[in-house]
């Protein structure tokens, strides 16, 4: 499937149809391990969203976030052997950001927030004397 692209800000942004067959940004390609890994997360980011102290609403809405990006990529690799990239950034030439979709965004915006809720937020105890969090 060919088009062109469509230009949503001239040299920032456009809209392009890209098949990526390896993993995150393009990495890898042609590995199967890639649907592998993405089931793997998916099951992983399940089983802590149902862990006691990760109940925090942002904490959940940061799983959700990995999740539904997990599974949308997953989706597309069963359905199409490959991920539908689609969102193309600073192209002026010379320099060029790989190809991303809906679904990756979901991944970095959620695994970002996780990781600072991870390194900067103190623990506090509960009720139990368990350490939790608070998101």
């Amino acid at each position: 499937m060919s088009s062109a692209p469509i230009v949503i800000i001239k040299g920032f942004i456009r809209i392009i149809h890209a098949e990526n067959r390896g993993g995150v940004f393009g990495l890898a390609q042609g590995s199967a391990l890639w649907l592998i890994f993405g089931l793997v997360a998916g099951i992983l980011v399940v089983w802590f969203a149902h862990r006691k102290d990760t109940k925090a609403v942002l904490v959940q809405i940061a799983l959700g976030l990995v999740l539904a990006g997990a599974v949308g990529n997953v989706f597309d690799r069963v359905a199409f052997g490959y991920v539908r990239d689609f969102i193309d950034v600073c192209y002026w030439p010379g320099r060029h950001w790989p190809a991303f979709n809906v679904a990756d965004s979901g991944i970095c915006v959620g695994a970002a927030y996780l990781a600072l809720h991870a390194f900067f937020t103190p623990p506090t105890s509960g009720k139990d004397g368990a350490k939790a969090r608070k998101g």
